[in-house]
C-alpha cells in the first residue's frame, strides 16, 4: 500500500532523524535513490537547523498529528516549500513517524507576490497627498490614508468608529445622502463637494470622486479649503 501511493511518503526514526524508508513518489520528488535517502537524516533534506527539526519530531511524538510548514532541499540543490503532516506510529514499542509531504512552492509564492503588491500598494495609499479611502453605502469607512489624519486631525481610528455622516457639516448632510444614494445606484460621482468636521471643530471643504463597487465606495478626495476661500 505504501509503494502504491502518489503523495510524498516518509517514515522516520525520531531517535536520531534517520529516514527509515521512503516511497517512490519521495524518489521522484527529492531526486534521490530511495536506497539514498533511507540513509540519510530528515535534518539533510529539511533547510531548519537541527535543533528545530528536533523539537518538530518531538513535538509529533506529544500529538497524534501535526501539520507543518517547511521548505526541503533536493538533489538537485532546490529548494520547495513543502506542508508535512506528520503522526507517530509504534511498532514493537518503539515510536516511527509518518509524514506525508505536500508541495506548496507555487502557492507560497503566489501569496508572497501577492503581499509583496499589497505592501507596495499600501506604501503608494499612505504617501499620497490627496485623501483617499474606502466606503459603503451604509455610511462606514473601512480604510482610509494617512492624508485625512493630517488634514481633519482625527486619528484614523476615531473617524472609523462611527458613521462619515457624523463629521459631514449640517447643512451638506442632504446632498452628501443624495450623492450616497446615487452611488448605491452604481453611478459614478464627481466634482461633489461638502465640509467635514475637523478635531478643532473647524470645518474644510472637501471635493470628491467616487466609484462604487456593489455596497463599497472607492473615492479620492482633495482639500479645496484654501481655494474656496480665495474665491470667497
Amino acid at each position: 500500500l505504501f509503494e502504491c501511493h502518489t503523495a510524498v511518503e516518509l517514515i522516520i526514526d525520531p531517535d536520531n532523524g534517520n529516514i527509515v524508508d521512503a516511497n517512490q513518489a519521495a524518489e521522484n520528488f527529492y531526486g534521490w535513490p530511495r536506497k539514498m535517502l533511507k540513509e540519510m537524516k530528515v535534518q539533510d533534506i529539511n533547510t531548519l537547523p537541527s535543533e528545530k527539526v528536533k523539537q518538530a519530531m518531538e513535538q509529533v511524538r506529544s500529538l497524534k498529528g501535526v501539520h507543518f510548514q517547511m521548505r526541503h532541499r533536493r538533489a538537485d540543490g532546490s529548494v520547495r516549500y513543502v506542508e508535512v503532516f506528520s503522526s507517530k506510529f509504534e511498532v514493537k514499542g518503539k515510536d516511527f513517524l509518518h509524514s506525508i509531504v505536500h508541495d506548496i512552492t507555487e502557492r507560497k509564492n503566489a501569496e508572497e507576490a501577492l503581499q509583496h503588491k499589497t505592501e507596495e500598494l499600501q506604501r503608494f495609499f499612505d504617501v499620497a497627498l490627496d485623501l483617499l479611502c474606502i466606503a459603503d453605502t451604509s455610511g462606514n469607512f473601512r480604510r482610509l490614508n494617512q492624508a485625512w489624519e493630517r488634514t481633519l486631525g482625527f486619528a484614523s481610528e476615531e473617524l472609523m468608529a462611527g458613521r462619515f455622516y457624523e463629521f459631514i457639516h449640517p447643512d451638506d448632510l442632504e446632498s452628501t445622502l443624495d450623492v450616497v444614494a446615487k452611488l448605491t445606484r452604481q453611478e459614478d460621482v464627481v466634482n461633489f463637494v461638502n465640509r467635514y468636521r475637523c478635531k478643532d471643530g473647524s470645518y474644510r471643504w472637501i471635493e470628491w470622486r467616487s466609484t462604487p463597487v456593489g455596497e463599497l465606495i472607492y473615492a479620492a478626495a482633495r482639500d479645496i479649503t484654501s481655494r474656496i476661500v480665495a474665491e470667497e
